[in-house]
């Protein structure tokens, strides 16, 4: 039987909106993996083959900026509207393994640099508190820190990481990937410890095939924003108990991370 892929956004103590999304034109026909907006008028996205975008109009138009790279970009964080982080990661038939790429821009995208990230690693997500202080997630072998701005990383946690979350310079969330789907982590000395807090195992979440994405806003601490991926058969009848089960086995998730 043909299966669905069904994605729940969940949201934990805020009320519920409705409203329209207008499709907006990126003026390209590459594969978009990830976006962000530093306010609210300037943003970027990456993509495939080496694609970075830029709009200073809320993302009404986009220009397409000079990586100076072909590869596979997956991930972003800036954290003004001028220093920011892009990484990708490409297979390289040499060593027959993912290498991790990781660039950075201090003037807004017109320039990018080479960090030349000094291990092989197939790059997924990217987390900066500072200027200085950041992470990289790796799904093949952990996490990566940085304390001089992207120049030298170092290993701080080797289970293989989808994906990190700082609310503070101090307290942090990781999502590990394993073989058994996704497993929550979290540090409170800046990610030198982490303890695994939720089990993939764990019969609060067994159904869902991987937690894929959090989100810990510092005002509200406890408040989790999850994208859980989830296959359904594609019955219409099953459809609709197995996402309100599957909404609240999230809640009862993210009550527990209080």
């Amino acid at each position: 039987m043909k299966k669905i892929l069904f994605i729940s956004l969940t949201f934990i103590f805020c009320s519920v909106s409705y409203g329209q999304w207008i499709n907006q034109i990126s003026g390209t026909t590459e594969h978009l993996n990830a976006i962000q907006f530093v306010n609210s008028t300037t943003g970027y996205c990456v993509g495939d083959n080496g694609t970075i975008l830029k709009s200073t109009n809320s993302g009404l138009s986009w220009t397409s900026l000079n990586s100076n790279t072909t590869v596979l970009l997956n991930s972003l964080f800036f954290i003004d509207s001028n220093t920011g982080f892009v990484s990708g990661n490409y297979f390289d038939n040499t060593s027959n393994s993912q290498v991790g790429v990781l660039l950075k821009t201090i003037d807004g995208g017109i320039n990018w640099i080479n960090l030349n990230f000094p291990f092989e690693e197939n790059l997924s997500d990217l987390f900066f508190i500072n200027s200085t202080v950041g992470f990289a997630s790796c799904l093949s072998n952990g996490l990566f820190k940085t304390v001089d701005g992207g120049i030298n990383w170092n290993l701080v946690k080797s289970t293989n990481t989808q994906e990190v979350f700082f609310p503070s310079a101090l307290i942090g969330y990781s999502i590990d990937n394993n073989t058994n789907g996704g497993a929550i982590s979290k540090t409170i000395d800046g990610g030198l410890n982490w303890v695994q807090i939720k089990d993939g195992n764990s019969p609060d979440y067994n159904s869902a095939n991987i937690l894929r994405s959090l989100f810990l806003p510092q005002i509200i601490p406890v408040f989790l924003v999850a994208i859980i991926m989830v296959e359904f058969i594609q019955q219409q009848t099953e459809v609709r108990p197995l996402a309100i089960q599957a909404l609240q086995q999230v809640q009862y998730i993210f009550h527990q991370l209080k």
